[in-house]
C-alpha cells in the first residue's frame, strides 16, 4: 500500500537512474522502488528510466554538469573507465561501516566494480555463458542428446554432423560457429589461457601467444563453412522470435544465463539442453560473465539515500526477488541458494560455472580493447590480416589510447579563468566588430532608419544566441582540440599532439575518409539528379499528381531509426524484398549489408529514399520558370532537349546549387544510418568519419581526439563550400545579378 503523498514529500528524494526501460526487468525494477519508498521512513527513490544506449552518454555530462542522479544502475563493464576519471564515489567506507563484504558475492562481479583494489560499485546481478543445444537436432543426426561436446575436438566433430546446405551449396543449418553468441575472443583465448590485460594494468597484451591461437582456431572453424555463407545465412535471423537457435539455424550457441526468458517465450516447443562451454584439449575450463552494478555518481545530493537504496538491492530477499523475476543469477551467493534455483539443473549448472567464470579487463580504456578485438576478429575471418598480425595492430591501437590516458598526469590542467576571459573577449570583439558595421549601414540609411533599428532589435535575443550558444562553443572546441579532455577531468594542453597523431598514427583515419568521400561522390550528384528527375515528372499535367508529390515526400518525414530498421528487412539477402525482385528477374542475390563491395551501395541506394524533400526544391524552381521562355525557344526550334539546356538548367541553377552544396555538407556528416544498420562493418567499409568521431567521443571518451577530428572535417567541408562558390560563378545564373 503506498504512502500518502504527504509522507512522500516529507522524505528526502532519490534521484535514481533506471536503464531497464522495458519488458520483466524494468517491471520488476519498479516494484523494488516502490518497497523501498514503502518501508523506508527517511528517504523516497524517484525512479528516472533513461535506456540502456543512453545512459552512458548522459551520466558523464551530468557529472561533468554537477546536475547527477544520486544513483544509477550501469554496466559493470563502464564502471572502471568512469571510476578512473573520478565520476564515482568510492564505496569502500560505506560497504565496511554496513558489512558489504567481498565474501558475500559471486568474485566476478564483485572483482569487476573494483578499480584500483577500491570499491566503486556494488553487483545488481550477474549472468554466466553456457552452451546451449538442440537436442532435437542432436537425435536427428544419430547424436546422443545427453553427451554434449566438452571439447573444441568435439565440438567441431558434432558440428560437421549437424550442418546441413541446400542444393545450391548455400547452408541451411550449422553445428557451432564461434563468432555467433554471447562469445568474441574472450571466451576462447582464456579457455586457451590467454590474457588480456597485464597484472599491473598498463600493458595491453591482446596479442598473447594463447590469444593468437585461440583466434586461428576461430578462423578455422569459420573457414570450414566459408564466412560468405555464414553471413548470408545470418542475415535471415530477427529479433528474439528469429533468434536462429530458437528457430532451429544452429544447433549449438553460447549464450548468457538471461536468454533462458526468450527461450521460454518462443521456443516452447523447442527441446533444449544445456552444458559447460567446451575447452581446448591443451586448455582448462572456462566461461566469463557480466551484468549491472549500482553506482553513486560524484556530486550526488543524497548520499545517504542512494546508499540505503543500494543495501536495499543487496539485501538477500531483494536479490532473490530480482533474479527469479528477472531469470538473471543473483551476485549475492545467498540468494543463490533458494530453492528456485537449487532445483533447477539449469540454474545448478549456472551457479557451478561461476567458479571457474572470468571478467572482461578492469581498465580505464576497457571499450576501445573490446573494439579493437571484434575488429581484429572481423580482419581476420574475412582473410585481411593474419591472426598474428591483426592482434599486433589491435594491442598496439589500444596501448595507444591506455598510455594516452596514463600519461594524462603529465601535463598541467588547463587553467579556465585566463581561457575563458580570452574567449569572451574574443566573443566580445567579434560582436563589436559586427555591431559596429551594421550601426554604419544603418546611419548610412535615408529611409526607413527606424524599421531597421527595431529589426535588429527584435533580432537581438537570436544574435545573442548565436554569438553565445553557436560561436561560443565552436570556438571552445577549437580549445579543446588543442587539449587532452574527456568530460569530467580538466582539460591538458598537448598542443597539435591530436592532430599530428590523427595525420600519423590512427591507422582508421583514411579509411573513415575514403569510405565518407566515395559515399558522398556516389550519392550527391544520384541523389540530385532523381529529385530533379522526379520534379519534372510531376511538373507535368497529370491526373492526381498533387498524391504523387505527397507520396514522394512523405518518406522524408519518417524517423531515421524507423527508416534504417525498415531498410535493413528491404536489404536481406535471405527473404528481403529487393534480392526478392532481383530473383524474379533472373539476378543473382546481393549481399548488402554483410559484403564490403556492397555496403556502402546499399546505404547511397537507401539515401534515395529522402529524395522528396530535393524534389519540392525543385518543383518550386521548375514552377518559377517563366513560360514565355519556352514558347520563345520553340519559335526558335527547339525541342526537348536544347529547352531542358539552355532554358531549364540555368532558370533552376540557383536551387541545382543550393541542393549541391547542401548535399555534400550532409554526405560528409552521414552517421546514423551506418552506426544503426551496420555500426561500421563489415570490415570497416562503412566506418564514415563521423561514426568514427561518435566513437572516439562517446566510446573512449578521447573529446580533445575527437574535437580535432571536428575541426578537420569542419575545415574540409569549408573547403568544398569554397570551391563550388567560386565555381558557381561560371554555371549558375541570377536573373537580375550583375554579370
Amino acid at each position: 500500500m503506498a504512502l500518502p503523498k504527504e509522507a512522500e514529500d516529507a522524505k528526502r528524494e532519490v534521484v535514481f537512474w533506471n536503464l531497464f526501460t522495458t519488458g520483466e526487468s524494468h517491471r520488476v525494477v519498479t516494484d523494488l522502488v516502490q518497497r523501498f519508498n514503502e518501508e523506508n521512513q527517511t528517504h523516497c527513490v524517484k525512479q528516472v528510466d533513461i535506456p540502456y544506449g543512453h545512459i552512458h552518454s548522459k551520466i558523464l555530462p551530468a557529472v561533468a554538469g554537477n546536475v547527477p542522479p544520486d544513483v544509477s544502475i550501469l554496466d559493470r563493464f563502464q564502471v572502471a573507465s568512469y571510476a578512473a576519471r573520478g565520476a564515482f564515489l568510492d564505496l569502500d567506507e560505506w560497504a565496511e561501516r554496513d558489512g558489504i563484504f567481498e565474501g558475500d558475492f559471486f568474485q566476478a562481479p564483485w572483482l569487476e566494480c573494483l578499480y584500483n583494489d577500491r570499491l566503486y560499485a556494488v553487483p545488481y546481478d550477474t549472468d554466466v555463458r553456457i552452451l546451449y543445444y538442440n537436442k532435437a537436432l542432436f537425435r536427428e543426426a544419430g547424436l546422443d542428446p545427453d553427451k554434449p561436446p566438452k571439447t573444441w575436438k568435439e565440438l567441431e566433430e558434432y558440428s560437421e554432423v549437424l550442418t546441413e546446405r541446400r542444393r545450391d551449396g548455400r547452408l541451411d543449418q550449422v553445428g557451432y560457429v564461434p563468432i555467433w553468441g554471447n562469445t568474441g575472443l574472450y571466451l576462447y583465448g582464456w579457455q586457451k589461457g590467454g590474457r588480456f590485460l597485464s597484472e599491473d594494468g598498463r600493458t595491453v597484451t591482446l596479442n598473447h601467444p594463447r590469444n593468437v591461437e585461440a583466434l586461428e582456431w576461430i578462423l578455422k572453424v569459420v573457414d570450414d563453412y566459408g564466412i560468405s555463407g555464414l553471413l548470408s545465412l545470418q542475415t535471415g535471423f530477427g529479433a528474439d522470435a528469429q533468434n536462429p537457435f530458437i528457430t532451429g539455424k544452429i544447433a549449438m550457441i553460447v549464450l548468457d544465463v538471461g536468454e533462458l526468458s526468450m527461450i521460454q517465450k518462443y521456443g516452447q516447443d523447442l527441446e533444449w539442453g544445456v552444458a559447460p562451454c567446451p575447452h581446448p584439449d591443451d586448455g582448462i575450463p572456462a566461461t566469463w560473465s557480466g551484468g549491472f552494478s549500482l553506482v553513486l555518481p560524484r556530486g550526488s545530493r543524497n548520499v545517504e539515500g542512494a546508499w540505503a537504496w543500494c543495501l536495499f538491492v543487496l539485501r538477500e530477499e531483494s536479490q532473490r526477488y530480482m533474479a527469479i523475476s528477472s531469470n538473471k543469477l543473483p551476485a549475492l551467493k545467498s540468494a543463490a541458494q533458494d530453492p528456485f534455483f537449487q532445483s533447477s539443473p539449469f540454474w545448478r549448472l549456472a551457479i557451478e560455472q561461476m567458479a571457474t567464470s572470468h571478467y572482461r579487463p578492469v581498465t580505464p580504456v576497457g571499450q576501445a580493447i573490446n573494439t579493437e578485438m571484434w575488429n581484429a576478429m572481423d580482419q581476420v575471418v574475412h582473410h585481411k590480416l593474419e591472426p598474428q598480425e591483426a592482434l599486433d595492430r589491435a594491442t598496439t591501437e589500444s596501448q595507444n589510447i591506455l598510455d594516452e590516458f596514463l600519461e594524462r598526469t603529465k601535463d598541467a590542467p588547463l587553467r579556465w579563468r585566463p581561457v575563458s576571459l580570452a574567449m569572451a573577449a574574443l566573443l566580445l570583439v567579434l560582436a563589436a566588430f559586427r555591431g559596429i558595421h551594421t550601426w554604419k549601414r544603418i546611419r548610412r540609411m535615408r529611409l526607413r532608419r527606424k524599421e531597421a533599428i527595431a529589426g535588429y532589435a527584435f533580432a537581438l535575443p537570436s544574435i545573442l544566441g548565436l554569438f553565445l550558444f553557436v560561436l561560443g562553443p565552436v570556438i571552445a572546441t577549437l580549445l579543446f582540440s588543442f587539449t587532452r579532455y574527456d568530460i569530467i577531468s580538466s582539460p591538458q594542453w598537448v598542443g597539435g599532439q591530436n592532430y599530428n597523431r590523427l595525420f600519423t598514427e590512427d591507422r582508421y583515419f583514411l579509411t573513415c575518409l575514403w569510405n565518407t568521400f566515395f559515399y558522398a561522390a556516389l550519392s550527391v550528384p544520384l541523389g540530385t539528379l532523381l529529385s530533379l528527375g522526379l520534379a519534372m515528372l510531376l511538373n507535368q499535367p497529370i491526373r492526381g499528381r498533387s498524391i504523387y508529390r505527397t507520396l514522394f515526400y512523405l518518406p522524408t518525414v519518417v524517423p531515421v531509426v524507423a527508416g534504417s530498421l525498415l531498410w535493413a528487412w528491404l536489404f536481406n539477402e535471405e527473404y528481403g524484398l529487393i534480392n526478392v525482385v532481383l530473383g524474379g528477374l533472373g539476378l543473382p542475390a546481393a549481399p548488402w549489408l554483410t559484403s564490403e563491395d556492397w555496403s556502402k551501395p546499399a546505404l547511397i541506394i537507401m539515401g534515395f529514399w529522402h529524395v522528396g524533400g530535393g524534389m519540392i526544391i525543385f518543383l518550386a524552381a521548375l514552377q518559377g520558370v517563366p513560360r514565355s521562355l519556352y514558347e520563345a525557344a520553340r519559335i526558335d526550334g527547339a525541342g526537348f532537349s536544347h529547352s531542358f539546356r539552355h532554358v531549364t538548367l540555368p532558370m533552376i541553377s540557383p536551387a541545382m546549387f543550393f541542393m549541391l552544396v547542401m548535399g555534400v555538407i550532409g554526405a560528409l556528416q552521414v552517421f546514423a544510418q551506418a552506426y544503426l544498420m551496420t555500426n561500421g562493418g563489415p570490415v570497416n567499409s562503412t566506418l564514415f568519419y563521423v561514426l568514427y568521431l561518435y566513437r572516439q567521443a562517446f566510446q573512449d571518451l578521447r573529446m580533445g581526439y575527437a574535437s580535432s577530428m571536428a575541426w578537420v572535417l569542419f575545415l574540409v567541408i569549408l573547403a568544398l563550400t569554397g570551391i563550388q562558390f567560386a565555381l558557381s560563378k561560371r554555371w549558375v545564373y541570377y536573373e537580375g545579378a550583375k554579370r
